[in-house]
């Protein structure tokens, strides 16, 4: 058995943290748009400018006072993120907008401060009256995320700024009762909308009177954008995109843009878009927080140093959340019964064979335990924000960077330190060299 550190830097320390999402560069650089890019593909050109991490909410002149309001009371934050400055401080702004943030950014309350603000400001500067059901409850924001349980989490957030504007959210997911969903999404006031895109696509396809309520749509959010594509959802959403009307406003945020997402930025945002990154070169990004190293160890050996791994842990952080990626759903219940059994610690479990209240109960459980250990599939590894993760562990190679990236990042989350041990076989060790000359 080998052993080797693949990232050990000190801890950085950051400005006040707040909400959610991996990496790439806190001096933010923001583009304005090209003269031609209003006549050609959607483009945009980018100039370099500092974030000011000491920016309040209550500095924000184009922040409505109501959402300001609903900051201060709802989250009981006062300062800005530099994701949360950046974007915000443009407000009101017509322009789409690409955001590049890392994980522990904040990011989830700037793209919905921005998309509520934005809608509920063209409401008011219109003829419609708030409050009554039917035309004035459509839908005016729509975000688009990968998983189930982030868009739960989405949902649960914006409830709390929708509340002050006298607005109600609802998800639009799978795993729910259909019957269900599109008495809701008929009968129910919806202004926000927090969906996944297959589900949100074959309700639009097969419902004349819920496309008409998303006839007034005035901003549209894509969150985990890379993960969006990762996960096949780029034809879907191309098509949703058609079907909701061409005078809104776009928001993509994403914690890494590589080549194919910013050719498909062209067809789901309009030209001159505005790029927001918040991340440079020099911050060593958000992974210098994370101890990271791997393990070289014959596969029929893994199971026993699974367990040395754990029980060095938790003896030291007694207290302490664990994530095990796994890459298929059978060895997931492998290693839950196989620690549970030999170890006699229970192991929650989570991968997407699972019914969705079975998921939406484990994913609140996980939440709330103090001291515990899940066994995953990559339906945890992105996008929703478990608070407490000190360690996590890959058994085997992850599929790409990306999606080893976005694992650590359930850990070391809000300026926290934490750990990531990738355990690979022998056969394995060629995909170290992938992270060479990475950010992480």
């Amino acid at each position: 058995m080998e052993s080797d550190h693949v990232g050990d830097t000190a801890p950085s320390t950051e400005a006040s943290i707040s909400t959610h999402s991996p990496p790439l560069s806190a001096s933010a650089s923001a583009s304005t748009p090209s003269r031609s890019a209003a006549h050609g593909p959607a483009t945009s050109s980018t100039t370099t400018v500092k974030t000011d991490a000491s920016v309040t909410f209550e500095s924000i002149k184009g922040l409505s006072s109501t959402t300001r309001t609903a900051i201060q009371l709802g989250f009981n934050f006062e300062h800005c993120t530099p994701v949360q400055g950046q974007v915000l401080k443009r407000l009101p702004f017509k322009e789409d907008l690409l955001v590049r943030a890392r994980t522990g950014s904040g990011k989830t309350l700037a793209y919905l401060a921005a998309a509520i603000d934005t809608a509920a400001t063209h409401e008011a500067s219109s003829d419609q009256k708030p409050g009554m059901l039917g035309q004035d409850t459509d839908t005016r924001v729509v975000i688009l995320v990968p998983t189930r349980e982030l868009a739960q989490q989405v949902a649960e957030e914006a409830a709390k700024l929708a509340f002050f504007h006298r607005w109600s959210v609802r998800a639009c997911i799978g795993g729910t009762r259909r019957e269900r969903l599109m008495h809701d999404m008929l009968n129910k006031p919806m202004e926000v909308l927090v969906a996944t895109p297959g589900r949100l696509l074959d309700v639009l396809q097969n419902n004349m009177q819920v496309r008409s309520r998303l006839s007034q749509v005035k901003a549209l959010v894509y969150d985990e954008a890379d993960t969006l594509l990762d996960l096949g959802f780029g034809k879907d959403i191309s098509q949703i995109r058609r079907l909701l009307t061409s005078n809104l406003q776009t928001f993509l945020f994403s914690a890494t843009v590589p080549e194919r997402l910013l050719r498909i930025a062209g067809e789901w945002m309009r030209p001159g878009y505005i790029t927001v990154d918040t991340l440079n070169k020099e911050d060593a990004v958000h992974f210098n927080v994370i101890r990271q190293s791997y393990v070289k160890v014959p596969f029929m050996q893994q199971k026993q140093v699974l367990y040395h791994i754990l029980d060095r842990h938790l003896h030291a952080n007694p207290q302490g959340k664990v994530m095990i990626f796994c890459p298929t759903v059978r060895l997931t219940m492998w290693v839950a019964e196989t620690i549970n059994a030999v170890r006699g610690r229970e192991v929650m479990v989570l991968h997407s064979k699972m019914s969705q209240p079975e998921r939406t109960r484990i994913v609140r459980r996980f939440k709330a335990a103090r001291s515990v250990i899940m066994a995953t599939t990559d339906v945890s590894a992105r996008g929703v924000d478990y608070d407490g993760i000190d360690l996590v562990i890959q058994l085997g190679v992850p599929r790409n960077i990306d999606s080893y990236t976005h694992r650590i990042g359930r850990t070391g989350r809000a300026g926290k330190t934490g750990e990531a041990i990738l355990v690979l076989s022998p056969y394995e060790m060629p995909f170290l060299r992938h992270l060479h000359g990475t950010p992480i």
